[in-house]
């Protein structure tokens, strides 16, 4: 699925499995500085079914719970979608998904993964070398870094204004 923005519930597709709500403070909240609060929802799954969560003509939320067999059927769920607010967007996400990973413990949040071998020599990107403070000096010397090892640079892919990736394939 790709990233939808919206204002109502009928903006909000079938099938979505993560949604980042940016609320609004309040005029009592503006008048003491504080900022928006952003709620996350995190559809989950529960014994044989899973959630998602849609939107409907009438701009509600619905949450559509199914199992993908007529013959398994419910009419509750205990634990269906996680909520999180937080006044950071980025903390309330990884937050929810460490909240998450502790009740379902099916997975592991990606900062206690190792990441596979492979990618010390799959490529780089300057989106992880830098992050926002790409420059074109700084992307000469990381490709200099490279310079008569096994890879080179093979295509820089048309970049969005502040956004640079450059894709290294290795040579055949």
């Amino acid at each position: 699925m790709t990233q939808r923005m919206g204002v109502s519930g009928r903006d909000v597709p079938l099938e979505t499995q993560f949604m980042l709500v940016e609320v609004p403070a309040s005029a009592d909240d503006d008048a003491a500085g504080a900022g928006p609060v952003y709620l996350v929802m995190l559809p989950l799954l529960e014994g044989q079914f899973r959630a998602a969560l849609q939107g409907n003509d009438r701009d509600e939320l619905q949450i559509c719970v199914e199992s993908g067999d007529k013959a398994v059927q419910t009419d509750q769920g205990a634990h269906m979608v996680y909520l999180h607010a937080g006044d950071n967007p980025f903390d309330a996400i990884a937050a929810a998904v460490r909240a998450v990973e502790k009740h379902l413990q099916t997975f592991h949040h990606r900062e206690r993964k190792k990441l596979p071998s492979f990618l010390d020599w799959f490529g780089w990107c300057t989106w992880d070398a830098f992050y926002t403070d790409v420059t074109a000096d700084g992307v000469k010397r990381g490709l200099q870094r490279y310079a008569g090892l096994f890879c080179s640079p093979a295509r820089l892919i048309p970049p969005p204004p502040a956004l640079l990736d450059l894709v290294l394939l290795m040579n055949r």
